[in-house]
């Protein structure tokens, strides 16, 4: 991953001299060779980061009369846990010869708020540390505020909002901490954080990442590609994802590359810490239709003994680079990965992962990725789109839920679904076959659709949440007739029923029989201050022809909400009217096969590859498409089978059918008397 500090070589080149410990600086500079044919280039960053800015060598004296800020993490996940969660934390001594009240004193990370976060009731004697720890969301022993992802200043002040001490924290690097050494000046990074202990070893500055003199990315028709590294120090690298160390082969001169890899790169100068690592992608003569996403990581854990792929059930999160070549769309981001989904876990082999775009690593992605409008996400899921009853071998189209979630999409806005792009995934250099880049649900992810703030919105799985106002008013279809307009007027007055309509619609049309909890999910906006059904997997749709009767006599409360609220003539109303008017228009039969066309032309390139290394064939693919379609168009076509089902389903009458299906009906009835 290019470094976050490689736009600002010449001002943290500046401050490196001045510290002198770090040594002379001798760039090189060779030519790289010219590449012929096909190129697509890694994306530059999506912003340009602040750079992590080397510490000023004025010395900085220590406190002489009160506590001082010792050491701080701000990206904790390893250190002193707290009920089984870590937190950013921070550590202050008592480097004075008296014993100090600290509950006389307070911790800030605003100048102009002093008195933010009041340190505990306790005696610190002389020479003794304490940890204290941050979250922003507060809490008893907690200070009142989360440590910034790209620095900030700490303040420590007595009662009277005076500061007593004070510590610029600058962007840390994944796993470092920062502070002083006892008995010296100025700040350290330390890559061996010690909280609560004196510090030691350390560096006052990271030794600044390698310079890529080109460009990465994917190549065709080439016989290989010259990789030329700039920095100052020693350069070492790797080509098979794991972190440059010491004793990783040295870069003396420009590497030529002749087939694919991931290679990482990280300097070592003289009385400085390891530089942030460079990570390169080379995709060499693959020739792929699809836009490709190398994922590079430390192999030992993804398939390690203790890797998240060798043990799926475990929820265990790693770092991780990801590059997108995507024409000249794309991205490059750090970030974290961990296993994704239920019986990909369990069952098969090819298994999903999601990414998450946390503070820790580069912060959220800011990519128009889906061209949906939305251009900023704190995750995604890289989806292996496996479609099994529960063998290993059977082959999957990699479009149900792809496409269920296209015709929310397009003709349910009001249904929060999930965007897509297929891709080719690399995980080290390594091939893995056709991959689904899809959004993640997640309040973030409803707040950018749907013009609302992350912090407003609450996202559940399974269940709506014991909170949520509607779950008081879902006790009523017990034992109340919602046919009585105030008893209905109740249970919606929290219910966003048109997001219900159109999940029920899709559910149908999908035949999906893997409705079960675990594949629910639900929003709740404090703006609108209403329940929202959303929509997710799938992929077990489309291969049976169940429809609103399997839906409505269901035990799920979501499923038994829905088949209540049937009863209602104004519900009841709107939701023949909304099914009315899809099958009239939007999910007519030649608007869906159109769509597995579409789906189809963009796999069918790729998917010789991707069977050879999981198991199946192209033919059997092609079965599988072809089984879609005769999906849609089995009897008398998909959208009028479900329309017929809605009888049952919902109790509807023969005036009630004729009332609002008339017209479809009696269409129908004219093709069938023409056969």
């Amino acid at each position: 991953m290019k470094s976050k500090r490689q736009n600002w070589i010449w001002s943290s080149l500046l401050c490196l001299l001045l510290l002198s410990a770090c040594g002379e600086r001798q760039p090189s500079a060779v030519e790289t060779l010219p590449l012929a044919p096909t190129e697509t280039a890694a994306p530059e960053p999506t912003a340009t980061p602040e750079p992590t800015p080397t510490p000023t060598p004025t010395p900085e004296p220590w406190p002489s009369d009160g506590p001082a800020i010792t050491e701080a993490m701000s990206y904790n996940q390893w250190y002193l846990p707290q009920n089984g969660e870590y937190y950013d934390w921070v550590e202050i001594s008592n480097p004075t010869g008296e014993a100090i009240r600290l509950s006389d004193y307070y911790l800030s990370d605003k100048k102009g708020e002093p008195l933010r976060g009041q340190l505990p009731e306790q005696i610190l004697e002389p020479g003794e540390y304490i940890v204290v720890f941050c979250d922003k969301d507060g809490g008893e022993g907690f200070m009142p505020f989360g440590l910034s992802a790209s620095g900030e200043t700490l303040y420590l002040s007595r009662e009277d909002g005076t500061h007593c001490d004070t510590m610029k924290i600058p962007d840390l690097p994944y796993g470092m901490s920062y502070g002083r050494r006892e008995g010296e000046t100025g700040f350290f990074f330390f890559d061996q954080p010690s909280p609560g202990q004196a510090n030691s070893g350390g560096a006052h500055a990271l030794s600044q990442t390698p310079i890529l003199l080109g460009k990465d990315g994917v190549f065709d028709g080439v016989d290989a590609v010259t990789v030329e590294l700039s920095a100052p120090g020693v350069i070492r690298y790797t080509l098979d994802g794991s972190v440059p160390t010491e004793e990783s082969p040295e870069y003396t001169g420009p590497i030529r590359v002749s087939e694919t890899c991931a290679l990482r790169a990280v300097s070592f100068e003289d009385g400085c810490l390891p530089s942030e690592v460079l990570t390169l992608s080379y995709i060499l003569n693959e020739y792929h239709s699809l836009p490709v996403l190398s994922l590079v990581c430390e192999p030992d854990d993804m398939f390690g003994g203790y890797g998240i792929y060798t043990n799926p059930l475990q929820d265990w999160e790693v770092p991780a680079s990801v590059i997108l070549y995507d024409g000249d769309g794309g991205f490059r981001i750090d970030c974290g990965v961990k296993m994704h989904g239920m019986t990909s876990r369990f069952h098969m082999k090819k298994k999903s992962f999601k990414l998450n775009f946390r503070s820790r690593y580069d912060g959220a992605l800011a990519c128009d990725l889906f061209q949906n409008g939305v251009t900023e996400f704190s995750s995604l899921l890289l989806r292996s789109a496996q479609e099994t009853p529960g063998t290993e071998n059977w082959p999957s189209s990699y479009m149900r839920d792809t496409l269920a979630h296209q015709i929310a999409i397009r003709y349910f806005p009001e249904l929060p679904a999930q965007d897509y792009k297929y891709t080719i995934l690399y995980i080290n250099g390594e091939y893995r076959g056709i991959y689904n880049i899809r959004e993640a649900h997640s309040s973030a992810h409803y707040a950018n659709h749907y013009g609302d703030d992350a912090r407003a919105v609450s996202h559940w799985k399974v269940h709506w949440g014991q909170d949520c106002p509607f779950n008081s008013r879902y006790s009523l279809i017990d034992y109340k007739d919602l046919s009585d307009e105030e008893v209905y007027r109740q249970v919606t007055e929290y219910l966003d029923t048109d997001s219900v309509i159109a999940w029920f619609i899709v559910q149908a049309y999908s035949a999906n029989y893997d409705y079960n909890s675990p594949n629910m999910r639900f929003y709740w906006s404090e703006r609108d201050q209403k329940l929202v059904y959303a929509l997710v997997d799938l992929d077990m749709s489309m291969m049976s022809y169940n429809s609103f009767p399997a839906l409505f006599y269901n035990s799920y409360p979501y499923l038994r909400l829905g088949h209540a609220l049937m009863q209602n003539a104004e519900f009841r109303d709107a939701f023949c009217r909304r099914l009315h008017d899809a099958v009239a228009g939007e999910l007519a039969d030649e608007n869906i096969i159109a769509m597995i066309d579409e789906l189809a032309d963009q796999l069918r390139p790729e998917i010789a590859r991707d069977r050879e290394l999981w198991g199946g064939s192209a033919e059997e693919w092609e079965d599988k498409v072809t089984s879609l379609k005769d999906f849609v168009r089995y009897g008398d076509g998909r959208g009028m089978e479900i329309l017929y089902s809605i009888q049952y389903g919902a109790g509807l009458t023969d005036a009630q059918m004729e009332e609002y299906f008339g017209d479809l009906l009696a269409a129908q009835k004219e093709v069938d008397d023409t056969k």
